[in-house]
């Protein structure tokens, strides 16, 4: 009786503890940053010798909630880090205008920090899936 017990035990922490398994736990610091792939610059001066300012902004995207084993979770990384580039272009865009910076590269800045961000995405889904 007492081994019967103790199994059930054992079965029991394992079904409990699963649901948790999939979650974040404290101190999981799974991560992406997406950033737009250029900076923008800024000449203090016409001078050639005066330093030239450049800015550049990121976005840090969770991804510790997500089960990157299926195609639902992969789904929703990929719109975290789609969202999160449509918000850092954005902010770029308010913070540094065209009138007054110039963008180190062009093009569209979101699809661009994207493809950046694309190999870190993989990564995470290389790992979870082993």
């Amino acid at each position: 009786m007492r081994i019967r017990n103790t199994t059930l035990a054992t079965a029991m922490m394992v079904v409990l503890a699963a649901p948790a398994y999939a979650q974040a736990t404290p101190g999981d610091h799974e991560t992406i940053t997406v950033r737009p792939p250029y900076v923008v610059i800024k000449k203090t001066s016409h001078d050639p010798k005066d330093p030239i300012a450049s800015y550049t902004l990121s976005r840090v995207v969770e991804y510790g909630d997500l089960d990157l084993k299926t195609d639902a979770g992969v789904s929703s990384l990929n719109g975290r880090v789609q969202e999160a580039a449509n918000g850092v272009c954005h902010e770029m865009d308010s913070r540094f205008p065209d009138k007054v910076y110039t963008p180190a590269m062009k093009g569209d800045c979101a699809n661009n920090a994207v493809a950046q961000a694309k190999p870190q995405v993989d990564s995470a889904i290389a790992k979870s899936r082993g």
